[in-house]
């Protein structure tokens, strides 16, 4: 059964029914995976501030930020797991990323690469049995650049490296299980 969605967004994505050689733009025709709708946002512009709207589902994918991707909004749109089983992180390079109501589980780190210097905010996120909290080098060259996480929830997460700089992230209303 195909997304009805209830956001607006510059981008849709539906798992469910999607398919990639679609534009996007339009929430009767998303894509089938959030990656293309990255490569989308980018490819006509600088993706600057453009909005994802991502459908309910399961999406096993890394997300992979190109040179241009800065300040993308995801925005949950119903039940979206992250499924980053057998990845080493779920998002790679997204500076200044955004998410908002997605759930993220399995992966070895959370994050990796340039988002480690250029924070990523997440916005009623759960986050579930990921070892890893982020790689070793988060915040380490630009200690005044924080990381926000707003009404959050962490379940079974650990911090797998004793080298991780938790100044570097600011919690507010999160809750810690396990």
């Amino acid at each position: 059964m195909a997304n009805h969605f209830t956001k607006a967004g510059d981008y849709y994505v539906d798992a469910l029914a999607g398919n990639d050689s679609n534009a996007g733009t339009d929430p009767e025709a998303p894509m089938k995976t959030i990656s293309v709708a990255i490569t989308a946002a980018e490819s006509g512009s600088t993706g600057w501030d453009f909005t994802i709207v991502v459908g309910t589902g399961i999406y096993q994918e890394r997300l992979v930020a190109g040179t241009t991707t800065d300040y993308l909004n995801f925005q949950a749109d119903g039940n979206v797991i992250m499924d980053g089983e057998g990845e080493d992180s779920i998002i790679y390079d997204g500076n200044y990323w955004r998410f908002n109501d997605f759930i993220f589980t399995n992966c070895g780190t959370l994050w990796y690469g340039n988002t480690n210097y250029f924070p990523a905010r997440f916005n009623r996120c759960k986050f579930k049995s990921i070892p890893g909290f982020t790689s070793a080098a988060v915040g380490s060259m630009f200690k005044s650049i924080k990381h926000y996480f707003n009404d959050c929830v962490f379940d079974g997460m650990t911090n797998a490296s004793s080298a991780i700089y938790f100044r570097s992230f600011t919690f507010f209303n999160c809750t810690f299980i396990n």
